[in-house]
């Protein structure tokens, strides 16, 4: 027999309406709009624009912490408006010259600190989660203070371009291609330090350099007799 003192426990599973814990939204409203041309001997050019906002609310179920006064977001209209295009262009020795153009939103900035528990367990009446029983408690917590998409760094706008020729060699045809990235050897953010300091808002990644890459592919036609 086991000890008398011993017990089993059980865990059990609550089902209920989310509603039950408040009120919950995520709205989107946008339009996308795009432009396919054929402009004949080979010519095409493509373009669209993309644009939209996103308010989110969850005041309701937040309970009462810092967070709370950034329940109700909204990324806006210019930091969700996009506008792409493309092209091909034949031209004489048969070759084809083609380019791509991105306008996209610059990433939003953020904001935030970071405390120790000493900083906050007067206020929270208690250590932070994490911290030993006895001894010193190193842990910390990072709290957002700026509210989201109020900043934005520079868009980002890039242009790719590519030349390409095809070779017809008996039964194989030969493309090589020539490939520029970033033509105009744009330095756009990518991502910054959010963590208020010294630092904030210094960057932690840009968009790559000009590049120029060389690729070819060989294919190959075989008729079958029946």
């Amino acid at each position: 027999m086991g000890r008398p003192d011993a017990y089993v426990a059980s865990a059990g599973n609550v089902v209920t309406q989310a509603s039950n814990f408040g009120k919950q939204s995520s709205i989107y409203d946008g339009i996308d709009a795009s432009v396919n041309a054929r402009l004949g001997k080979g010519r095409l050019v493509t373009g669209g624009v993309s644009t939209g906002q996103t308010t989110t609310d969850n005041c309701q179920i937040i309970t009462d912490t810092p967070q709370k006064q950034f329940c109700h977001q909204v990324n806006p209209w210019t930091g969700q408006t996009q506008y792409k295009a493309s092209g091909v262009y034949p031209l004489p020795w048969d070759l084809q010259a083609s380019a791509v153009y991105q306008n996209l939103p610059g990433v939003p900035d953020t904001g935030t600190l970071s405390y120790s528990n000493a900083q906050i367990a007067s206020s929270l009446g208690r250590n932070l989660s994490g911290c030993p029983a006895v001894g010193m408690c190193t842990a910390t917590r990072s709290i957002v203070v700026l509210q989201p998409f109020t900043g934005f760094e520079k868009r980002l706008q890039q242009v790719d371009a590519r030349l390409t020729r095809t070779f017809r060699i008996g039964r194989a045809n030969l493309k090589g291609m020539v490939d520029l990235y970033n033509v105009f050897n744009a330095n756009t953010i990518l991502s910054v330090n959010g963590t208020y300091g010294s630092a904030w808002l210094r960057p932690t990644a840009v968009l790559g350099g000009r590049l120029v890459k060389s690729a070819g592919n060989c294919s190959f036609d075989f008729t079958v007799c029946s």
